[in-house]
């Protein structure tokens, strides 16, 4: 009986000791989101860009297709004079886009 109970135990001890050894070598992994997403501003016919290095600014009027202006982006803030007629607009850097209106 005793060795019956003795074979029990170690078919136990078996089964979870490769679980506890491996989780003792494998590393934690920890995600952190810690990308900042493009900020856009506009303020008259000025448009203020940050966070976006390396990324381009496309604007685009309401009828859609090719874009008006393309640009970019080369530093962390970056402004650009918008030469464009009066109308609303759509910016977009990266996955970011805002609507804007030039008086």
């Amino acid at each position: 009986m005793t060795k019956y109970i003795l074979v029990i135990l170690l078919a136990i001890f078996m089964v979870g000791a490769p679980k506890s050894a491996m989780a003792e070598c494998m590393p934690e992994i920890e995600l952190i989101d810690n990308v900042q997403k493009p900020v856009i501003s506009i303020e008259d016919n000025v448009v203020r860009v940050t966070d976006a290095f390396g990324m381009t600014m496309s604007i685009y009027n309401l009828a859609g297709g090719a874009p008006v202006m393309s640009v970019k982006i080369d530093s962390q803030d970056k402004r650009f004079d918008l030469n464009l007629p009066k109308g609303i607009y759509i910016v977009k850097v990266g996955k970011i886009a805002r609507k804007i209106v030039i008086k």
